[in-house]
């Protein structure tokens, strides 16, 4: 029986071939009237390509899907999600993209779990191992969407298991006191004394850029990870205003933290090798959010609004809008300015 038309046809090619049965579609026609031909598939045997051909017309899909690698699938996503995303939101997806290296070239439909799981299990810091899951599993949705594959092996993919949280220690005011004795001997010591006073996460403040930061009005606006957090108001105390603007000055770029390239720093770099290098420097054990914990903890010793408190470090709660008028600018550079670690 004559298959109907737009259906497909197969034919069996010339020579000597390991899989001589083609599938190929009506793919336009030629300016004197002949057809043009798309082929689909090839196989062994003339049953497999029947089969295959029934496949094809029972789930129809793009046929660029045939050949769109992982790298040009992800760059027609984030053209489209870039577009509704902020900027901090924008650089989290391209730093996880960048441990995606051993699968840029892939054929994406051709990608199966043990392909995605190595380069899950490639990654050090599980909180970046979780985000690149979650970006698998975007490109899977808009990879179903447009017909370019019907399963999403991101869901089968296992995260490494997390390490025991460790006890939040806050610094001791001799700790913050020798950290500014030594802020200029001791790499990155101007650093932590930002996340001291402003309680910001610091992948938040590796995202700030200069035009992130109003000097003269005493704050930046940035943060992101809770609805929250994302873009708001982050009061300067007096006293890392001059360590601010020493970073805007003598940086050549549009960041105020920059690697040794002179490009952004990243989170995953900072973490594995800065971070502890800066501890052993310091001669003192502290982790990352342990700045955050203190800014907190001191801040509540000090009787400063709990509501002003969360809208500083971006803790989400039902009475905080995010509508920021002077005076409540005015409202969060006075909670900061009462923070004394140095007495």
């Amino acid at each position: 029986m004559r298959n109907p038309n737009g259906f497909g046809t197969i034919i069996k090619l010339s020579g000597k071939r390991r899989r001589p049965y083609a599938i190929r579609i009506t793919a336009g026609w030629t300016d004197d009237g002949k057809q043009k031909f798309k082929y689909i598939s090839y196989h062994e045997k003339k049953t497999e390509a029947i089969l295959a051909l029934a496949e094809f017309n029972k789930n129809p899909y793009d046929l660029d899907a045939t050949k769109i690698t992982f790298k040009e699938l992800y760059e027609k996503w984030s053209s489209i999600e870039y577009r509704t995303l902020a900027d901090s939101t924008v650089n989290n997806y391209r730093s996880t993209y960048k441990h995606c290296s051993a699968i840029y070239d892939k054929v994406f439909r051709e990608l199966k779990k043990t392909h995605l799981q190595a380069v899950i299990d490639e990654i050090d810091a599980p909180s970046m191992a979780e985000t690149t899951k979650f970006l698998f599993g975007k490109m899977y949705t808009f990879a179903i969407e447009n017909d370019i594959v019907e399963k999403d092996y991101s869901k089968f993919v296992k995260l490494p298991k997390k390490p025991a949280a460790k006890k939040k220690i806050p610094f001791s005011p001799d700790e913050i006191k020798y950290i500014w004795e030594n802020i200029n001997h001791i790499k990155y010591a101007d650093f932590t004394l930002i996340l001291l006073y402003t309680g910001m996460r610091i992948g938040e403040l590796l995202d700030i850029t200069k035009d992130d930061v109003f000097l003269d009005e005493r704050y930046m606006i940035g943060g992101k990870k809770t609805e929250a957090g994302i873009d708001r108001i982050i009061p300067l105390h007096k006293d890392i205003v001059p360590l601010i603007k020493k970073r805007m000055d003598e940086s050549p770029s549009q960041w105020l933290f920059l690697n040794k390239r002179g490009r952004k720093l990243q989170y995953s770099p900072f973490m594995k090798y800065h971070w502890p290098n800066l501890m052993a420097d310091l001669n003192i054990e502290h982790t990352p959010h342990d700045t955050r914990h203190t800014f907190v903890s001191e801040m509540n010793r000090l009787g400063v609004n709990t509501i002003i408190v969360k809208r500083i470090v971006g803790h989400s709660n039902a009475d905080i809008t995010e509508h920021y008028t002077h005076k409540t600018i005015d409202e969060l550079i006075e909670a900061v300015d009462r923070l004394e670690y140095r007495l």
